[in-house]
């Protein structure tokens, strides 16, 4: 659990680049987040389950988790906020997840629709992420041709691969309800 102090909200607009259809979500944070806790809920959002390196970067800098073979190429994602590094509406950050696949984000705050109740809160989205290791945009998008279609030569292997992940992936789906109460399970 990660405990929170009470500040303002900040509704934020993720977009998966590179994928079409598009995949987004919409998410009300307190201001004070740090980006380590957005990381978290940026995976908990798209269903990942943070088995990978990620990075943010704006025009402001670059942040990730501490890294002690490498200090100084980056900030701590721990020691700044969303207010720091998206003070206004408009501004953008980028958010890069498993250097390998290259999953590209890129955040921006929005104006507030409604303040909502409780913080953090998933207010929107559309289709699911993408599954782990699934090869960025472009494997993603051979996955979907090969799940869509059960004369694809792919088609079975695909299946079973995510099937032995325990995984039953609908591309269209976005469950909020599961989300925000994952998220309420980690910052609650």
């Amino acid at each position: 659990m990660i405990e929170r102090s009470e500040s303002g909200p900040v509704q934020l607009r993720l977009d998966l680049t590179g994928v079409e259809p598009p995949i987004w979500r919409r998410v009300v944070v307190p201001e004070d987040f740090t980006l380590g806790d957005l990381h978290a809920a940026i995976q908990i959002a798209l269903g990942w389950q943070d088995m990978h390196l990620h990075e943010f970067v704006s025009e402001r800098g670059r942040w990730g988790p501490p890294d002690e073979e490498a200090p100084g190429e980056q900030g701590d994602e721990d020691g700044v906020t969303i207010a720091d590094v998206l003070p206004a509406e408009g501004d953008a950050l980028r958010y890069e997840y498993d250097f390998g696949d290259g999953w590209q984000h890129e955040i921006t705050r929005e104006p507030l629709s409604e303040e909502p109740e409780e913080l953090p809160v998933c207010t929107g989205g559309e289709r699911a992420g993408p599954p782990e290791d699934s090869g960025g945009p472009d494997g993603y998008e051979q996955l979907l041709a090969a799940l869509a279609d059960p004369e694809h030569p792919d088609h079975q292997e695909m299946v079973d691969s995510l099937a032995a992940e325990g995984e039953e992936f609908d591309p269209e789906r976005v469950d909020l309800d599961l989300v925000n109460k994952e998220l309420r399970d980690i910052f609650d």
